[in-house]
């Protein structure tokens, strides 16, 4: 079986997996070829394709002379014309689509669609139901998708700009009604979001878990992974990593103020005395990431490469994801598959994998003192209960060849 997936790159998280999932398909005896636009590593199954500079030229000088600027965001205008893939579509079974941003415009999407029964849209976040964003804006307890038309209510757009976003919205909801793609989401999180929007009401939107790669599991001894990050084993440690730690959707905006919470905390309690026994190791970007904490060390570690991943879970008491607009984050399925305790706020893959008192606590977002508490409760006061049989089931939601496997049941092929 041929398939195809087209991604913007093969680099970020969102590459990455895009990447894994062609290398397990042809693992599975499937023909599976990746494109992307921007590529960074050596692959023989992904290959880059190339826009056509004195197009997109003239194409952005057209539409900035006629201030058509609805067409210069990410659904109107791509860059990679249909004839130049058209050899890859037509061969294949089954094309996935996981992100089209700045590469395909809705002009050669709606070819694709219109020459191709059997496509796949797989979206790793909201640019298939937006206006142009790419992440579900959160902030101050308001969320796109609390809004009826999504879009078309933000208030965090100008009147100039709504207009626009509902210029994009009205371009995805004529295309994508029309054909009726198969479209995989996530997680129970963004499906809630895409199903509650203006244009996923009518759409046939599945959830496959995201498969999370099996080199970021590997469960050893804690004092062991203490050892070899050298860390000492008489100190607790809390770890939060992301490409880059100030990040506002991973909710890197929010680590020094959760964490002065939980200091003042612990110095009313009777842990008092322990305080100085924490330490906090971040990994990723730093660049101007905010933690001034008298009482906590902060380790930073920097980029760290997949072995060092492993240990890192291993060896450490919690894992924070403050995120509060992800829909991931990654780190979360992987802490949970490396038995690494998590409190996180209560969105994303939190909310089909964290079960409150077992394997962490889901907070209500923006909730900073009730997340510290959390953070008290699993760190000083135990209370936790590991249940294998309710975690086994958990795991198993993330298992990448299942989402191979869901993948392929979900599209057309199984009417043949």
């Amino acid at each position: 079986m041929k398939i195809l997936l087209i991604n913007n790159n093969d680099s970020d998280g969102v590459g990455q997996h895009f990447v894994r999932i062609v290398d397990l398909l042809n693992q599975n005896n499937h023909n599976a070829k990746g494109l992307v636009v921007h590529k960074k590593f050596i692959n023989k199954n992904i290959i880059r394709i190339r826009r056509n500079p004195i197009t997109r030229f003239i194409n952005t000088f057209n539409y900035l002379k006629k201030k058509d600027f609805s067409s210069l965001f990410s659904f109107g205008y791509g860059g990679v014309e249909y004839d130049k893939i058209k050899k890859f579509i037509v061969e294949a079974d089954l094309i996935i689509i996981f992100s089209f941003f700045n590469i395909l415009s809705i002009k050669t999407l709606e070819k694709i669609l219109f020459n191709h029964k059997n496509v796949i849209f797989r979206p790793l976040d909201m640019e298939l139901i937006s206006g142009g964003c790419h992440v579900n804006i959160k902030k101050n307890n308001t969320e796109c998708g609390k809004y009826k038309n999504l879009c078309e209510g933000c208030p965090q757009l100008k009147s100039f700009f709504s207009k626009t976003s509902k210029t994009i919205l009205n371009k995805k909801k004529k295309l994508l009604n029309k054909y009726s793609p198969n479209i995989l989401v996530e997680n129970s999180y963004t499906e809630k979001i895409y199903k509650n929007s203006s244009i996923g009401k009518k759409l046939n939107i599945k959830k496959v878990f995201l498969g999370v790669n099996s080199n970021r599991i590997n469960i050893i001894k804690k004092l062991k992974a203490r050892k070899e990050l050298n860390l000492k084993k008489k100190y607790i440690y809390i770890t939060y990593g992301s490409h880059i730690l100030k990040a506002r959707h991973k909710g890197g905006h929010l680590v020094d103020e959760i964490f002065s919470n939980f200091t003042n905390k612990i110095l009313k309690s009777k842990f008092s005395e322990d305080i100085f026994k924490i330490k906090f190791i971040t990994f990723g970007d730093n660049k101007n990431f905010k933690f001034n904490n008298k009482y906590i060390e902060n380790i930073h570690l920097g980029f760290i490469n997949e072995k060092k991943l492993n240990l890192l879970y291993q060896a450490c008491d919690l894992l924070i994801s403050p995120a509060t607009f992800d829909n991931g984050p990654h780190i979360v399925s992987e802490a949970v598959l490396n038995n690494l305790p998590i409190i996180s706020f209560n969105q994303g893959i939190a909310i089909d994998s964290i079960l409150n008192g077992v394997n962490g606590y889901k907070v209500k977002c923006f909730n900073i003192n009730r997340f510290a508490e959390c953070m008290i409760r699993v760190i000083f006061k135990k209370k936790l209960n590991f249940n294998k049989k309710k975690l086994d089931k958990i795991k198993n939601k993330f298992n990448p060849l299942k989402e191979i496997k869901n993948m392929l049941e979900y599209s057309n092929l199984n009417d043949n």
